[in-house]
């Protein structure tokens, strides 16, 4: 292997191994709906986490 596939071969490394590790420590977020009534919020999901999304 050449220097400079050595180099290339770090860098990806270096740089795809945070976004896996990432991407597997979390399961994907669940969608939420919260009902706006006479301008006041509902009630919110004791279950809403990072990554949930709220319509």
């Amino acid at each position: 292997m050449t220097a400079l596939a050595r180099v290339m071969f770090v860098q990806t490394v270096l740089v795809a191994s945070p976004m896996a590790s990432a991407a597997l420590a979390r399961p994907a977020g669940k969608t939420y709906t919260i009902v706006i009534d006479k301008m006041k919020f509902g009630a919110v999901s004791a279950g809403l986490g990072v990554g949930d999304t709220i319509i």
